[in-house]
């Protein structure tokens, strides 16, 4: 099969049905002169940040896939020789699929390829990762920087072809002749597929459902290509750390443009961020109406089962999976707080560049904390780190966990690696969460003592791992702000401090009491750590990679669930009813 564009299945021209998602839309309102002119303004500021991809690019990327592709059916057929099953050998063929961002056509010259690549079933998980990646991948002139990930969740190896990001999966089903027929959007080609491969196909189900479930595919993917954007610089995006993915926000958004099926661009993304800043999670948001007939015995998420669950947003394809289940207490409330501040942002009538700039202005993450803790892994050689970093990075999310456990004590996670080396030569990416402390308002002044969190993500993060080598180290520095190195500020410049003007103290000295801020300042004086606490001076390189991990149920999480506070919910969410 020849590689084409007609290969991305954008499904432009489906059967298009008079409502969307399980309700009735909330508003088929127009846009208005007012919302027009919002949107031009939207769009002047998106063309400023370079998000478009240029067409030699887009053809680079064709003639590459294309390829790649030529490379997995030659490896399908050889590995269908090696089993001595010759009369198969010339029949059969695998199929590359592309997902994620870029078969939305939501991404940019910089954006990963996210790939799937399905066998017939005699072509196992093993021979991908040990013949293909681990030899055939690895020894191509054009592959660069290839690590495999076998026992993550969604098992994937990430590389680089011709210059090019290419996160690939892999997924074989249950057919000894696989053809370019195969349908991968029907349920019933699920069936004797091992749970491990469902998940890699769903990759694409799931993005094939999602633009088959709103109504304008352009307006769609234009507010989502603003809310990543928005999401990145606000730092809210990482699904690996415990924030949202890429298919969290496109779910999000495309429940928005069903309730709303008229808007344009401007009023999807006012309308995404006046709803959920309002949500009771953890209500569920879902596109569709979760298949609960399960024929096939797949695990389908139900809200009663996964009440630990905080904010759950369901895929839409069978079998229906929860793509949040990463959210901690603190990364939701951090992103609750985000989507209240871009509400009162955007409650101006016309909203113009100026308003949208200032919705998007970067994080002043290391200024907002005065606490945190360095995990810095480090090895010699950049394939070793490569490999080490995430490893690292896929367990991050249990130092959070283990974080909000402590008393008084909330734990926000930086959703990016800095890459930096060391005096002695060694390469080092340092992942930062930072501490807040909040003191009970009753005037004690405990002492906070997260050695014990500590100690558990080490022995977790030490574990054995047959990738490990003997340079592949970690260390955890607890540091103050005042003490962070240059590298985590933009263009590695510490920004100056400015000085406060000294308060005439009216009442004598005795009379005064500590603020809120002083007590916490005191309480993390004594914060035990069990960690040492010593600035570093390096040299960095800023890194941003997602991977895919495992959800675990930990009693943890079970115990520590909770609600998001209740809040006013406005008319248009209030009367929002499901139709059976």
């Amino acid at each position: 099969m020849t590689w084409t564009t007609t290969n991305f299945a954008y499904l432009e021209d489906s059967a298009r049905k008079n409502r969307y998602g399980t309700t009735p839309p909330i508003s088929e309102v127009e846009p208005s002169s007012k919302d027009e002119q919002s949107t031009a303004s939207l769009n002047s500021v998106m063309e400023s940040f370079d998000l478009k991809v240029d067409r030699a690019e887009m053809e680079k990327r064709e003639i590459a896939l294309g390829d790649l592709h030529q490379m997995l059916t030659e490896w399908v057929n050889a590995m269908t020789v090696k089993l001595g099953m010759n009369e198969l050998a010339t029949e059969t063929t695998a199929l590359l699929y592309t997902f994620g961002s870029f078969r939305l056509r939501v991404y940019n010259n910089r954006t990963d390829i996210d790939a799937l690549c399905i066998g017939p079933m005699h072509v196992t998980h093993s021979m991908f990762f040990d013949d293909l990646c681990g030899n055939s991948l690895k020894k191509h002139p054009d592959v660069e920087e290839l690590t495999m990930v076998p026992e993550a969740y969604v098992p994937i190896t990430k590389f680089k072809f011709r210059g090019i990001s290419i996160d690939l999966i892999y997924a074989k089903v249950a057919r000894e002749v696989l053809t370019d027929d195969f349908k991968i959007s029907e349920d019933k080609n699920l069936r004797g597929v091992d749970p491990q491969s469902v998940r890699s196909l769903n990759g694409v189900r799931v993005t094939d459902m999602i633009l088959d479930l709103v109504p304008n595919q352009e307006v769609f993917r234009t507010a989502l290509h603003f809310l990543k954007l928005w999401a990145r610089r606000r730092i809210i995006y990482s699904n690996v750390i415990g924030f949202l993915g890429g298919v969290s926000y496109a779910i999000l958004v495309a429940r928005i443009c069903q309730l709303y099926p008229n808007s344009d661009s401007s009023m999807i993304v006012r309308s995404f961020f006046r709803f959920y800043s309002s949500w009771r999670f953890p209500m569920p948001i879902t596109l569709n109406k979760i298949v609960v007939d399960n024929p096939l015995g797949f695990t389908v998420w139900e809200r009663h089962a996964n009440f630990y669950d905080r904010m759950p947003i369901i895929t839409p394809a069978y079998p229906a999976m929860n793509s949040t289940h990463n959210v901690s207490i603190s990364t939701l409330r951090v992103i609750l707080a985000e989507l209240k501040r871009a509400n009162e942002i955007c409650k101006p009538q016309i909203i113009t560049e100026d308003i949208w700039r200032e919705l998007i202005t970067e994080s002043d993450f290391f200024k907002s904390h005065k606490n945190f803790i360095q995990v810095r892994c480090s090895s010699m050689s950049a394939d070793h780190q490569q490999i080490w970093c995430g490893w690292i990075e896929s367990r991050l999310r249990r130092l959070v966990m283990a974080l909000e456990d402590a008393a008084f004590l909330e734990a926000v996670p930086f959703p990016r690696s800095f890459r930096h080396k060391t005096a002695s030569g060694e390469i080092c990416n340092s992942f930062f969460v930072a501490m807040d402390i909040k003191l009970p308002k009753t005037g004690l002044k405990p002492q906070i003592n997260i050695s014990r969190a500590v100690e558990q993500f080490l022995s977790f993060a030490n574990k054995p791992w047959d990738q490990r080598t003997e340079d592949m180290e970690i260390n955890l520095n607890h540091i103050t702000q005042s003490h962070l190195p240059d590298f985590v500020y933009k263009d590695g410049k510490r920004p100056t401090k400015q000085k406060k003007k000294k308060k005439i103290k009216k009442k004598r000295k005795k009379e005064v009491q500590p603020d809120e801020e002083s007590k916490e300042d005191a309480a993390a004086k004594k914060l035990k750590t069990g960690i040492k606490s010593e600035p570093l001076k390096t040299e960095v390189v800023p890194m941003d990679d997602d991977s895919l991990i495992k959800p675990e149920k930990t009693a943890a999480a079970k115990r520590k669930h909770d609600s998001s506070e209740s809040e006013d919910v406005p008319p248009d969410v209030k009367e929002l009813k499901t139709v059976s």
